[in-house]
C-alpha cells in the first residue's frame, strides 16, 4: 500500500509513535517524521494535535523516566516543533470546525480525530492514523469508503 500525496493530515498517534523506540510502528513513524523534517512531505495537522503531542508526548517521557522537568523541556519542544516548522501546516477555520462537528455526530468518535477528518475531506488529502481507533473498528469500512483514511498498521 503507497500514499500519493505530498500533504497529509497526520493524526497525534502517528507523532508520538516517532518517540516510541521499541514501539510497534516506531520505524515507520519515524520514517514519516523524517519525511516532513525535510520537506517531502507536508504535514496537516489541527490545534488539536498539538494539544494532543504536548500532553501524551510528555507523559512518555515520564515513563521512560525522564524527570518531570526534562519531560516538559522535551514535550515543549515537540510541541514547538509542530508549530514552527515550514513542513508542518496548522490547519483551523470555521469550515473545518463545522465539518468536524458533522463528523462527531455522524460517527461519535473521538474529537480530535474529528477534526483531522475534516482537514481531509475539505483539503481531500489523506488521513494518517497510528491504527484503528477503538472507537473506529466498527465502522472502519465505513471511514474507507467515507474518508482518503490510512493506518500504519496497513503499512506493516
Amino acid at each position: 500500500m503507497r500514499i500519493s500525496s505530498r500533504r497529509i493530515a497526520i493524526d497525534t498517534g502517528v507523532w508520538v509513535e516517532s518517540i516510541l523506540v521499541n514501539s510497534e510502528y516506531y520505524h515507520l513513524a519515524r520514517t514519516i517524521r523524517t519525511l516532513v523534517e525535510k520537506g517531502r512531505i507536508i504535514a496537516l495537522i489541527t490545534p488539536l494535535t498539538t494539544t494532543e503531542v504536548y500532553y501524551v508526548s510528555y507523559r512518555v517521557y515520564r515513563r521512560l523516566g525522564l524527570s518531570n522537568e526534562e519531560a516538559i523541556r522535551r514535550a515543549e519542544r515537540f510541541f514547538e516543533l509542530l508549530y514552527t516548522s515550514n513542513n508542518v501546516e496548522v490547519i483551523i477555520n470555521s469550515e473545518v470546525a463545522k465539518q468536524a462537528a458533522t463528523i462527531k455526530l455522524e460517527y461519535n468518535l473521538a474529537l480530535s480525530d474529528c477534526y483531522l477528518l475534516a482537514v481531509s475531506r475539505i483539503l481531500n488529502v489523506p488521513a494518517l492514523f497510528r491504527h484503528v481507533e477503538r472507537e473506529m473498528e466498527p465502522i472502519v469500512s465505513d471511514l474507507r469508503r467515507e474518508f482518503n483514511i490510512y493506518f500504519l498498521s496497513d503499512f506493516s
